[in-house]
């Protein structure tokens, strides 16, 4: 595993709200990555594979101040649900799409403080029809990062996230306590817990549970049997993962990651967020390869 970068650590935890596996981690990830994760159906009514590239960091704007600045990016996810009842194997329910552009902003203050803000446009739709005022979703997040100790690296992070993306219309409180040890490196709190376990210089072994989601609006509605109508996807789950990541070079990343969903949710909503409809999906498994870049090594 790569030495660790201490500055990078506390300036960089802002990079990492983004898309359908969106987490909050003390150790940087790969300013650029492409992923493709597969959930079965089993015997569910829907699976999903989901293809997601993510440039984290694509340039950076400088303040007055140089402890304070600006980051930005780009991400883009598309998820293709398959379906047990071939009457709802139909464009407007198979194909979703999500593009947003994260700012994120970073200001170092006294005493070992950072204050990390950002807010995530993005456009999350079926897109069936022209875009809509319904598509764009915008999260958001304010977090304060303390450094608790110089001679062992730790950390406490507390704040809150604003994850519409994840199907929660509403600030999630956040928590975290980082350490980094010898070999393994913990991040125990919520919305996710880790422990990461340094193989070699070139090989990591994760395991996480962490809260997973995604919400997309259905631009063309759809009328169900019952009458109602249909207007928006919501898809969620807490996912309990094992992940290895070597280091191909100093700067190339490949990652394979298998799980099980805990939860697992599909549900139809109305214009009002109520719950219409609800597909029986299986707590099975997922399996998710990706390939990551860090810039400048």
């Amino acid at each position: 595993m790569t030495k660790p970068n201490y500055k990078a650590h506390y300036m960089l935890i802002a990079l990492v709200l983004l898309g359908f596996q969106q987490t909050i981690a003390q150790t940087p990830p790969p300013d650029f990555e492409a992923s493709y994760s597969i959930i079965p159906k089993g015997d569910g009514d829907a699976g999903y594979n989901i293809t997601q590239i993510d440039f984290r960091k694509l340039g950076t704007i400088k303040t007055k101040k140089p402890t304070n600045f600006f980051t930005y990016g780009l991400s883009a996810t598309q998820v293709h649900i398959s379906y047990k009842d071939e009457s709802f194997q139909q464009p407007g329910l198979t194909d979703f799409y999500r593009v947003g552009v994260p700012i994120n902003y970073v200001s170092v203050r006294k005493n070992n403080w950072i204050m990390t803000a950002g807010v995530i446009p993005q456009l999350s739709s079926n897109f069936q029809s022209d875009i809509q005022g319904r598509d764009l979703l915008i999260d958001g997040y304010l977090l304060f990062v303390k450094r608790l100790k110089r001679d062992r690296p730790s950390s406490l992070t507390v704040g809150a996230i604003y994850a519409n993306s994840l199907g929660y219309p509403f600030p999630i409180p956040y928590i975290s306590y980082w350490v980094k040890g010898k070999h393994i490196e913990w991040n125990l709190g919520l919305p996710r817990t880790s422990a990461t376990y340094a193989i070699n210089e070139k090989s990591n072994l994760r395991a996480s549970l962490s809260l997973q989601g995604s919400n997309f609006n259905l631009s063309n509605n759809i009328a169900l049997a019952d009458g109602k109508t249909a207007q928006r996807v919501q898809i969620n789950a807490w996912a309990l993962g094992l992940n290895y990541e070597r280091y191909i070079t100093k700067s190339l990343i490949l990652g394979a990651e298998a799980g099980l969903l805990i939860n697992n949710q599909y549900q139809l909503l109305d214009n009002k967020q109520d719950e219409v409809g609800k597909f029986d999906v299986d707590n099975g498994y997922l399996v998710r390869l990706s390939l990551g870049y860090r810039f400048g090594k």
